[in-house]
């Protein structure tokens, strides 16, 4: 079937290195596959963008360093998903992220009630699950 008339396309395999989105967005690498998506074609043509108008279901691999950890604890879009406590809301500290290599752990920090909060992001094995599980432990 045409691509003009289904507007699906598949599979899709997308690979980049060093990739940012204009609202400052980074990673150094990032590889994604789906078995096919749905593309608005007015938007392929008229503005030259792949949007997607559903969900694309498939895996994905996102490579971050320190800089790029910051960039997303700090995007606008993570942003509005941060919660609010009693004491106020919790504001990450972009200068401080250090991922260290030898057990995987993210640490960062951030600012709530008047308080600097240590966060440590670690990768909690799955047993029988297929898909990593994470904690966070703050103090």
């Amino acid at each position: 079937r045409s691509l003009l008339l289904t507007s699906t396309v598949g599979p899709v395999i997308v690979k980049g290195r060093d990739w940012s989105s204009p609202l400052g967005l980074t990673c150094r690498a990032i590889e994604a596959n789906v078995s096919e998506c749905r593309l608005d074609m007015n938007a392929v043509f008229q503005r030259q963008k792949l949007v997607l108008t559903t969900p694309a279901l498939g895996k994905a691999m996102v490579a971050l360093d320190e800089v790029d950890f910051a960039n997303f604890l700090t995007h606008p879009l993570l942003e509005k998903q941060v919660p609010t406590v009693a004491t106020g809301k919790f504001v990450f500290d972009k200068e401080n992220v250090v991922v260290r290599e030898e057990d995987g752990h993210v640490i960062f920090y951030g600012y709530c009630g008047g308080e600097r909060w240590k966060c440590i992001l670690k990768r909690i094995e799955s047993g029988s699950s297929r898909s990593p599980k994470a904690s966070i432990d703050v103090s």
